[in-house]
């Protein structure tokens, strides 16, 4: 099988976890079958299967074009919303409207698909009812943990983050920037008043909106780290040393920082976002991302537990990259 894939944005824009998913999914792939980024400039189609990731700004008529051609089409949404479903839904009439919109831009993107993969079963709810995705080609299959990071879990320990910052049992917040989707002055507001510290990464990426009142609840407290970019092993090693992980997301395909957590030895307090239940239910403690006082109890509560070891063998037996891969290949053969 020759694989294909392109998505919507540069790499170089990336600042979640969607890059990441992008890369572990072809990385896997290319285990098993020939995978490469689609070649624009090339004038011949020597594949048999072309991945799109994303659901927005590209155009419908590539995709339908390759399917004419034989070119099997998988769809990745990676679609995660951030306003009620209902309201969602009041819109719907725009799929209909005589000018493109982005309504109607995703329907015919994602309708392309002969595969539909989503990452939870909100996500494919959410297609299905905002979108009128034929919810027969729409499957859903769980993302994995990063090789990587189980890979380097033996190797490195705790002492990394703390011999270079000397903190220990803190809560970490691991996002990929400083956002209101993140949520983060949400969670800075909860721990006011406690001796709780707290510990954020990629604060050299914040929000224009939030940046303002992001820098005059952290400049000068002692209470807050904030940290930049970390490499791999001082991520490691910031789980290792931290006790309490916290999201406080208002949006989430999948939360597969909350798997790292979970898997590195943290407690993990999440958000009540249908994907983060559906994906850590049996290991997380729940919160109203909005209400600043259920995050400082749950946290405070989190803080006070010993860590169950049997996470880990939670994580590794329930989001392997192999299964995934192995059930996606599957779905496209049938296809």
């Amino acid at each position: 099988m020759k694989i294909r894939y392109t998505f919507n944005f540069p790499q170089s824009m990336d600042v979640g976890g969607g890059g990441q998913v992008i890369r572990d999914i072809t990385e896997h792939l290319a285990i098993v079958a020939e995978v490469k980024p689609l070649d624009f400039l090339s004038k011949e189609i020597d594949f048999d299967v072309l991945i799109y990731f994303g659901c927005t700004y590209f155009s419908p008529e590539v995709l339908n074009d390759f399917k004419r051609r034989g070119v099997k089409i998988v769809i990745y949404p990676i679609f995660d919303r951030m306003k009620p479903l209902w309201q969602m839904k009041l819109l719907k009439p725009l799929l209909y409207f005589p000018i493109l919109n982005v309504y109607s831009l995703r329907h015919k993107l994602i309708s392309t698909g002969d595969v539909v993969i989503a990452g939870n079963n909100s996500e494919k709810r959410d297609l299905v009812e905002i979108y009128n995705i034929n919810p027969e080609k729409i499957h859903v299959l769980h993302y994995g943990i990063n090789d990587a990071i189980i890979e380097k879990d033996n190797d490195i320990t705790e002492d990394l983050f703390i011999n270079e910052y000397h903190w220990k049992d803190f809560i970490f917040c691991p996002a990929a920037t400083i956002s209101e989707r993140k949520n983060q002055i949400s969670l800075i507001r909860a721990i006011e008043g406690t001796d709780l510290k707290l510990v954020l990464n990629n604060t050299q990426s914040v929000e224009e909106s939030i940046e303002e009142e992001f820098l005059a609840l952290t400049k000068n407290n002692p209470n807050i780290l904030c940290l930049g970019k970390l490499s791999l092993d001082m991520l490691i090693s910031c789980y290792k040393a931290a006790k309490v992980s916290v999201s406080v997301s208002q949006a989430e395909t999948a939360g597969l920082v909350n798997l790292e957590a979970a898997y590195l030895g943290c407690n993990v307090v999440v958000s009540r976002l249908e994907a983060l239940e559906e994906y850590v239910g049996n290991i997380a403690d729940f919160v109203d991302q909005n209400n600043v006082t259920d995050i400082r109890e749950k946290i405070i509560a989190a803080s006070q537990k010993p860590y169950n070891k049997e996470d880990k063998q939670f994580v590794l037996h329930n989001y392997s990259w192999k299964g995934y891969t192995e059930t996606l290949v599957d779905l496209i053969n049938r296809a």
